[in-house]
């Protein structure tokens, strides 16, 4: 688990450190009280679960060198860069659309993600290819077809919640009710 708070930086280094999280089955957390803005988005993007408490800002990733170049040179770097982002995100199994809402933003510029935005994004969510083969191995483990089981995790999801609601956020409660759901589907 990693714990983000992060202005932001090097977009090749936080795609490379998205990459290792990636690889890792990491799950990535923000406190209430943190930020992950510009390039920290990719590392955040990076992991297999993702829990969003702070802000996410996005903005068009800009290359933070200070080198003077050409036109063309620029041109070069910045096609790399969209390229770079796109097929990261694309492994990432998030949607293209992500990139596109950065770009539209100036560097200068921070545009904060709304919760909306973040499911749209696939931002506050757990990747759908790890829930997959996570529910896999759950329905295996329960010795039951992956169709029951989903099934099951839906009901748990409905009666479970209440659960929690109703003991004042008491886990073990939730933890029996759901252990209770998963197992015999009532």
């Amino acid at each position: 688990m990693i714990w983000l708070d992060s202005p932001g930086g090097s977009v090749d280094a936080a795609i490379l450190i998205g990459r290792n999280l990636w690889r890792a089955r990491a799950i990535a957390a923000m406190g209430e009280k943190s930020n992950c803005l510009s390039a920290c988005v990719f590392v955040l993007a990076g992991a297999t679960q993702r829990v969003v408490g702070g802000i996410v800002g996005i903005h068009r990733p800009y290359d933070a060198g200070s080198v003077t170049k050409t036109f063309d040179e620029t041109q070069r770097d910045y096609t790399r860069l969209a390229r770079d982002a796109k097929v990261f995100l694309a492994e990432m199994n998030l949607p293209e659309q992500l990139y596109e809402a950065m770009v539209r933003i100036p560097p200068e510029e921070m545009r904060m993600l709304e919760d909306y935005q973040l499911a749209a994004f696939g931002l506050n969510k757990v990747d759908p290819v790890y829930e997959e083969y996570r529910d896999s191995l759950a329905a295996k483990q329960f010795g039951i077809s992956k169709q029951v089981y989903l099934q099951r995790k839906a009901l748990s999801k409905t009666k479970c919640d209440i659960v929690l609601q109703q003991s004042g956020g008491d886990i073990n409660a939730y933890t029996t009710c759901d252990d209770r759901v998963m197992r015999t589907g009532r």
